[in-house]
């Protein structure tokens, strides 16, 4: 599965990051260790419609995004 590091970078790149992993992906991870970069990455997914589940590990958010 590709992941995405998004890790310590300021917004709007994590978002930019996913926005364009949805184009050439059907399913990947995003890693995130910033609760806004999480919620803008909520929106987008909800946006779009695309099936979504994260998890916490330590302070950082495993978005998993499914087909």
């Amino acid at each position: 599965m590709k992941i995405i590091d998004a890790r310590g970078r300021g917004c709007p790149e994590p978002v930019l990051m996913t926005k364009k992993a949805l184009k050439d992906h059907d399913s990947f991870e995003v890693i995130v260790n910033e609760h806004v970069a999480k919620e803008n990455i909520f929106r987008l997914l909800n946006k779009t419609g695309k099936n979504f589940h994260v998890t916490k590990e330590n302070n950082e958010f495993k978005i998993t995004i499914e087909k």
